[in-house]
């Protein structure tokens, strides 16, 4: 595993909750079962980055390293694609993929791209399936991505959009639930914290990031209902008592059900395509 060096002055654990969520003993299996329901959302995102033969790409928050492989084969040997994740158990599974793939210009780091410096910059290309929102201070966590970037370098991500066109969330019930945050600018770290346009668009340009655009699309969603809430994940970090989980489980499951048909889920996900550039 890559050694990645922290920013000094930066304490080493800038989000303890989502480092908590991450490399908890039940995260591995909740991804498993999370996976096939976000893998509608590489090819939009590839369409979108277009990486070119021989560049030098960074996937963040990689996750199970499915995106990072396919960059991997579209910039070919001479190119290279980094896969960068807190979760050392999914990095394991990126790795073990890598393997099977036979590509040998796919590397996976256990990094923090927040605030740690990782191999192999400068990139050409930045991208991010679901991976950025999840910062505590997202204008020094874009402005670290940027200082791995070449100038004028391609900074693509999905993300969704706002809890008011996501109901399935259930945003207000765990924001009901969520513990007492010190004062801050920024959203709290949830899957919707870069949906306002505005808010993000502010955002990526104090980090110094030039032509930001958005695009919208949807997501269908039809997944097996498994019983379990489509946003219980967002309970492990906040620390809860297990009667405490147990409420708030179920009302989200409670919220959930205006979207089961069946034995499915079935809803649209709302997300945008987020396209800025380094400055040059």
């Amino acid at each position: 595993v890559a050694e990645c060096r922290y920013r000094r002055g930066v304490p080493p654990v800038v989000n303890e909750g989502m480092q908590r969520q991450w490399n908890s003993p039940e995260f591995l299996n909740m991804w498993r079962g999370l996976e096939p329901t976000v893998s509608g959302l590489t090819a939009p995102l590839m369409a979108a980055l277009q990486p070119k033969p021989g560049e030098r790409v960074l996937d963040v928050g990689c996750g199970g390293g499915l995106p990072t492989l396919e960059v991997a084969a579209a910039v070919g040997p001479t190119g290279s694609a980094t896969g960068a994740d807190i979760s050392e158990d999914l990095l394991e599974l990126a790795r073990s993929r890598a393997a099977e793939s036979g590509l040998r210009n796919a590397t996976f780091v256990n990094a923090d791209v927040q605030v740690d410096t990782v191999p192999g910059a400068p990139f050409d290309a930045v991208f991010s399936r679901l991976g950025v929102m999840f910062f505590s201070d997202f204008v020094e966590s874009f402005s670290n991505i940027g200082r791995h970037m070449k100038p004028g370098g391609r900074l693509v991500f999905v993300c969704f959009q706002s809890a008011t066109a996501n109901p399935w969330f259930g945003a207000n019930i765990l924001a009901k639930y969520a513990p007492p945050r010190p004062p801050s600018r920024f959203p709290p770290p949830t899957p919707l914290a870069l949906g306002e346009e505005a808010l993000t668009r502010e955002f990526l340009a104090e980090a110094g990031f030039l032509g930001v655009s958005f695009e919208a699309f949807d997501d269908p969603m039809d997944a097996p209902f498994t019983g379990e809430p489509m946003s219980g994940g967002m309970l492990a970090p906040m620390g809860l008592a297990r009667d405490v989980r147990a409420k708030a489980m179920q009302e989200l499951l409670a919220n959930d059900q205006r979207f089961v048909e069946g034995d499915r889920v079935k809803t649209i996900r709302k997300m945008w395509i987020v396209r800025a550039n380094a400055r040059g």
